[in-house]
């Protein structure tokens, strides 16, 4: 019978956003995926999912916040999953998260149709902290 090991944990520190709501990291050349965490936070992953050059994991704590972080006031944050990006609790109004997603928009852009630089402008619709 196989024993199973405990999960394990990284400290990281994230970069930037990525598509699927994630944010990247890098532990020395390893890339991690982390779920819950926000570019240029120092945080403790548990991996849940791990391949022979990058990972999947899960915020567990933050050591170190991002300044656009603010506590939820959803009883439910970490627990239930519902939605990814923004992670839960991290990004409450378009104003803040639109940067992130203009950089993944771009980066895509540039990855899958091979051109030197893209620009996508802004737009200022939503009224509600959350309509976006």
């Amino acid at each position: 019978m196989k024993t199973r090991r405990p999960p394990q944990e990284l400290v990281v520190r994230t970069e930037k956003m990525v598509y699927g709501g994630q944010a990247l990291a890098r532990a020395d050349r390893f890339v991690v995926f982390v779920d819950d965490a926000l570019p240029n936070e120092t945080v403790r992953a548990r991996i849940y999912k791990k391949k022979k050059q990058f990972a999947f994991g899960r915020a567990v704590e933050v050591l170190e916040a991002a300044p656009e972080r603010i506590p939820s006031d959803c009883p439910w944050t970490g627990d239930c999953g519902g939605g990814t990006f923004p992670p839960p609790g991290c990004l409450p109004s378009q104003r803040q998260s639109l940067p992130h997603k203009l950089s993944i928009l771009c980066h895509t852009h540039i990855r899958l149709l091979h051109i030197i630089r893209s620009t996508v402008s802004q737009t200022n619709s939503g009224v509600t902290p959350f309509e976006f």
